[in-house]
């Protein structure tokens, strides 16, 4: 009797049976990066109060278009300061530095009038600065005032030496030939204690000869800020 040798094959490797869930790990492997990739930086915002200031609806805003979110509030260990933290886009997180300035926007009256009134409806918001590139930061503090002058304004600063404050306020226009050229960004009083400081701020194409016509009723000396 003739007897057939048995032919021994090895077993696949990899069972069929596996390969679906292999291809799930790996689909969810590559989600998961790229989420990571994309997920932006937490940034923290110190204010003196969270006044309007709501989780998963107030928004950071660059140039009026949005780039963050805020994702926690809680109070400083002292109980002084509200924490605030903020989730940015991974597009503007790479200009964050030390130089980058926040602030929040909600209705305001100066003395160039009233301001901001959308808030009322569409609630406040925080702008960002990126500002001018240096180290990079996560941490800052809140400004309490939107700054008159901001990183991409193009103008040049000056500060007029005047006798008296007169009427003059934060946010007062300066005229040339009746037309806005700049404004007031700020004033105090001079080191010799017979002037004031008044900083303003001319917007581009500028010349000095606009800052010394300027309308302000009263005598002024400029110089270079």
């Amino acid at each position: 009797m003739k007897l057939n040798k048995a032919q021994l094959k090895s077993a696949p490797s990899i069972s069929p049976i596996w390969i679906v869930p292999l291809v799930a790990l790996l689909i969810a492997g590559w989600l998961a990066l790229r989420s990571f990739q994309q997920k932006g930086t937490e940034i923290e915002l110190i204010f003196d109060n969270a006044n309007g200031i709501q989780v998963g609806q107030t928004q950071v805003r660059l140039k009026d278009v949005p780039v963050g979110k805020i994702t926690r509030i809680r109070l400083n260990d002292d109980l002084s300061k509200v924490r605030v933290y903020a989730l940015l886009d991974r597009q503007v997180s790479r200009h964050l530095s030390e130089n980058s300035r926040f602030w929040l926007v909600s209705p305001r009256v100066s003395a160039s009038g009233v301001s901001n009134l959308g808030t009322l409806i569409s609630g406040i918001y925080i702008v960002m600065d990126p500002g001018k590139p240096g180290d990079f930061q996560r941490v800052f503090t809140g400004l309490t005032e939107p700054p008159a002058i901001q990183s991409d304004d193009q103008g040049t600063q000056y500060v007029l030496l005047a006798d008296s404050l007169r009427s003059i306020d934060l946010g007062s226009p300066v005229y040339f030939r009746q037309l806005k050229v700049g404004e007031v960004t700020s004033y105090r009083l001079a080191e010799n204690g017979n002037n004031v400081e008044i900083r303003i701020f001319i917007e581009a194409p500028t010349t000095s000869w606009y800052c010394s016509a300027a309308v302000f009723g009263t005598s002024a000396a400029l110089m270079s800020a």
